[in-house]
């Protein structure tokens, strides 16, 4: 079975199968800004769901974009469990996970989008992708709520708006991070034996701009913490 944990914006766990069927899911109630102690809710979650260690495939993770404490604790925990078990992980990005949710909803082929994830008050982080760069997309940037506008105005072949920003126009689709749009994307990449090199997994957090000037674009080339 594939154990996929959402340190970040719902937090919880949950256990499928290779049929994608839930076996097992918990919530942490769990404050973002506070963070958890995911060691003993992880075995809570095991023990309360009869499951054993050897009964594990993997585990998956959001691995960012998002917020730092939750990041730091989901991310320390799966390397450190899975270089005392063995058991390989899958690390997945966050848009590229609402990304491709929006394409198995409306089961369609590859579209250029731009997905959007909230990073704070009024502004966002978002990824342009295009149909045939779609798994080399790996830069994001971050904007403010009053420069998404003049954003798809440059960008005016989009296809897809995907993110929590509101009704824009017909575009739009509103698809929130959660545990079930990770357990999606997981399974693909466990099926596909996608795992993550513990060694070279490091998460991706954003930390609040902190920017007086602009209210448009902040800025593109705020450094990110690795």
């Amino acid at each position: 079975m594939l154990v996929c944990i959402d340190p970040c914006f719902n937090p919880s766990i949950s256990a499928i199968d290779s049929e994608k069927k839930v076996l097992a899911s918990m919530t942490f109630g769990a404050s973002k800004q506070k963070g958890f102690d995911l060691v003993p809710f992880f075995i809570q979650f095991l023990e309360d769901s009869k499951i054993r260690q050897e009964d594990i495939s993997a585990i998956s993770i959001y691995k960012g974009p998002g917020p730092y404490t939750g990041l730091r604790m989901g991310s320390s925990f799966v390397k450190g469990y899975g270089m005392a078990t063995g058991i390989p992980i899958i690390a997945i990005d966050v848009l590229d996970a609402i990304y491709f949710e929006a394409i198995r909803r409306l089961h369609s082929n590859k579209k250029s989008a731009v997905v959007f994830i909230e990073g704070g008050p009024e502004h966002f982080y978002y990824r342009i992708y295009h149909p045939e760069s779609v798994e080399n997309a790996l830069i994001f940037h971050h904007i403010s709520n009053e420069g998404i506008e003049d954003l798809l105005i440059d960008n005016e072949a989009i296809e897809m708006i995907i993110g929590p920003v509101g009704q824009i126009d017909h575009r739009h689709i509103e698809i929130i991070p959660n545990a079930e749009v990770l357990l999606g994307i997981s399974h693909e990449y466990w099926m596909q034996s996608r795992f993550t090199t513990i060694e070279s997994f490091n998460p991706i957090y954003f930390k609040e701009p902190r920017v007086t000037v602009s209210k448009k674009l902040l800025t593109e080339n705020q450094s990110l913490i690795y």
